[in-house]
């Protein structure tokens, strides 16, 4: 089947390969890691275990994934994470060497990542048809809670909100809340904002490290908010956490298009915070007081759409906008 996208996503892809970042750099570090990530996905979904050879090695099995939908349980999941490693690429190339502050650089990520949507949205509905013999709507919004003036009582930087809603699968939300942090040698972690996000966000709290190092400019990295107090605790002295146990410790970090494909969208699996509607999703994140949100950035993703039993004409209608004064 021949993907007809808006841009050519294969062009940006084989780019990131011979510039060796994003993705390519994280698994050409831990191709071990990435192996088991991935057959750990097929192993709950059986049939597909018949593609793995043993002696695959991690970046042949990477370009695999991005090029081949017969990787995947479903096949709008491949798109969603092509599409994905699209936007991280876009993200780690064009603002990484910038620099700038993390709570500009969430800003950029989320966007890459909802523009990314938008380049594969046509083609997505086109090969949902194919599969289900109906239209089955990819719906995504970005609310920008931090705007307005807000940033100075937002919480966490960003939060990712998965809805699936297919013929052939339950119904299913989901939600991760992270603490962006820009990385190199080590990070310090002030314990304080760590608890906190662990108090309220419990199972959903993770961190997302950026990888400033300019010669390898890995994908952003997700990690348990539990699994970096861990790390943290160990320290004698100060509250870092080094970068090998970031990138390479079997615990560490995962890649957040990797993270959002085969583990927070598996509807079967058990990372993030699973809840019974949309609405009770948005209301985690944002907390009591809508006027001082918890989280500053959020990106929506509905996989079927909205029509049903979650009452939502759209997901922009979550997050209707307000005029703030002063």
């Amino acid at each position: 089947m021949s993907n007809k996208f808006s841009v050519d996503l294969d062009s940006y892809i084989n780019e990131m390969f011979t510039e060796n970042i994003s993705l390519c750099s994280y698994v050409k570090r831990n191709s071990h890691r990435f192996l088991e990530q991935i057959v750990g996905y097929w192993n709950k979904h059986l049939e597909l275990l018949f593609h793995f050879n043993r002696r695959s090695h991690g970046i042949s099995l990477l370009k695999r994934s991005l090029t081949s939908e017969e990787y995947y349980e479903n096949p709008l999941f491949y798109m969603l994470f092509k599409a994905f490693a699209y936007g991280e690429y876009r993200f780690v190339k064009n603002y990484i060497p910038q620099n700038s502050h993390e709570e500009r650089l969430t800003g950029h990520l989320i966007s890459e990542l909802s523009n990314a949507l938008t380049i594969i949205e046509g083609t997505f509905k086109s090969r949902a048809i194919d599969i289900y013999r109906k239209e089955i709507p990819l719906e995504f919004f970005y609310a920008d809670m931090s705007s307005n003036r807000m940033e100075k009582f937002t919480g966490a930087d960003f939060a990712i909100i998965f809805h699936v809603n297919l013929p052939d699968y339950p119904e299913n939300i989901r939600a991760i809340v992270c603490q962006a942090k820009k990385f190199r040698k080590s990070r310090d972690i002030e314990r304080g904002q760590l608890e906190q996000l662990i108090s309220w966000a419990s199972e959903a709290a993770y961190y997302c490290f950026y990888d400033m190092e300019p010669s390898e400019r890995t994908a952003p990295l997700i990690m348990n908010a539990e699994r970096v107090k861990e790390e943290v605790d160990k320290k004698d002295k100060g509250n870092s956490i080094d970068r090998s146990t970031i990138l390479e410790h079997w615990d560490g970090g995962i890649p957040l298009s990797i993270f959002l494909i085969f583990e927070l969208l598996d509807v079967y699996g058990d990372k993030g915070k699973l809840f019974d509607s949309i609405w009770e999703a948005k209301r985690f994140v944002i907390g009591e007081k809508e006027d001082f949100p918890r989280v500053a950035k959020i990106l929506l993703v509905s996989i079927g759409g909205m029509a049903g039993k979650q009452d939502l004409r759209d997901l922009s209608s979550l997050f209707p906008f307000r005029r703030y004064d002063g």
